[in-house]
Order: C-alpha cells, then sequence, then structure tokens
C-alpha cells in the first residue's frame, strides 16, 4: 500500500479555513510487484469551521488519475467531526 496527501490551508479568519489538496495511492497484492505509475490520484477543496470544542470540514475531490474503472465515478463529499489524531 501507498498513500500520500498534499495540501495546502488558508486561514480567511480565526474561525475558517479554506483548503486544496491532492491524494494519491493504490494497493498491490504483491508486495514487490508495484508500480508507481499504478497511482490513482485526486484533486479537491475543502473548508474548515473551528469551533474550538468541535471542529466541522467539508471535502469536496474528485478523481484525475484512476487505474480501476469503478473509481473513476465523479466527484465525493467527505464531512468530518471533530478532530483528527
Amino acid at each position: 500500500m501507498l498513500l500520500g496527501t498534499f495540501e495546502l490551508i488558508y486561514p480567511f479568519s480565526d474561525m475558517f479555513w479554506g483548503s486544496v489538496f491532492c491524494d494519491f495511492g493504490n494497493v498491490w497484492a504483491d508486495e514487490w510487484g508495484w508500480d508507481p505509475g499504478e497511482l490513482n490520484a485526486s484533486l479537491g477543496v475543502g473548508l474548515q469551521i473551528d469551533l474550538k470544542m468541535l471542529p466541522i470540514r467539508v471535502d469536496y475531490g474528485f478523481p484525475v488519475k484512476t487505474e480501476e474503472e469503478h473509481l473513476d465515478s465523479g466527484g465525493q463529499f467527505h464531512f468530518s467531526l471533530g478532530r483528527s489524531f
């Protein structure tokens, strides 16, 4: 398995943050059979509202390179509450 993320975050204020990101990765059955040319990649934008006790984040990502046909079904929203560790 190979996974990665690049993200640029911009604070609009103390409470609102915007971001742009690129996620990439793939999983191979053979530990020596991996090929970096087979990575899947997506781009996206996000908005975070920092309520101190409960940050709320909404992201929208869409595929730009897929190795599997079922992964190229269009963009998707991701919603999260709370902090990640």
